[in-house]
């Protein structure tokens, strides 16, 4: 009876083999074909598509792409399903816009042990200054502190004061935040103390600033 080792096993199943080098090519087309697949199970048939290269360096002349990519990931991660975006894309060959609306993947399942009455909305308005806000830690490309701003009306108390998509509030009132409610917390609390103005500590990409709001109705 023939003795099967690796070397007379499939190629596909040795995991030594795989891990060479000389299967490196089949490996490169693996990260191709099987995003391909999970896409096509999806019915997916237009994608956004980020390509890197450890060739390509990021003081080179190709290195405004890494911050485009970057820019377009932290945007998109500020928003939250259900929102409606705006993009100009290259469709076989013509330039076009389009208004998609951000959603989950249909099989996408997340635990969360946390009480239904206690959890807190993706998305949360403060409407009397004008902030639709985020936990940080709900939102891809931040780190986790603080709160992400997702929308800001247009006229409105934040949007006077600078406030942007993307800015993350850490702290308000000399309060560190987590969550919209702890900002509406913080809000309450100003008010009841009589304060006519509250204090901002804000994370935007300009850096770390302090901005005033007027309290008035928030």
């Amino acid at each position: 009876m023939k003795n099967h080792d690796a070397e007379d096993s499939l190629a596909y199943l040795d995991p030594e083999f795989l891990a060479s080098d000389d299967a490196r090519p089949l490996r490169i087309i693996a990260e191709y074909l099987n995003p391909l697949r999970r896409l096509r199970l999806q019915r997916v048939h237009d994608t956004i598509v980020f390509f890197g290269s450890a060739r390509l360096a990021e003081s080179g002349p190709y290195g405004r792409y890494y911050a485009d990519a970057r820019e377009l990931a932290r945007r998109i991660g500020t928003m939250a399903p259900g929102a409606s975006v705006k993009l100009g894309l290259i469709h076989q060959g013509q330039e076009k816009t389009v208004t998609l609306t951000l959603g989950t993947l249909p099989n996408e399942k997340q635990a969360d042990a946390t009480p239904q009455n206690q959890r807190e909305v993706p998305d949360s308005d403060v409407p009397k200054l004008g902030l639709t806000l985020a936990p940080a830690s709900k939102v891809q490309g931040s780190d986790g502190n603080g709160v992400v701003v997702t929308a800001v009306a247009d006229g409105g108390v934040a949007a006077d004061h600078g406030f942007q998509v993307g800015d993350i509030i850490l702290d308000v009132g000399g309060k560190t935040v987590s969550t919209p409610a702890d900002v509406r917390k913080s809000l309450a609390d100003a008010r009841k103390e009589g304060k006519r103005a509250v204090l901002f500590r804000v994370k935007s990409s300009q850096g770390t600033k302090f901005v005033a709001l007027p309290l008035g109705n928030a």
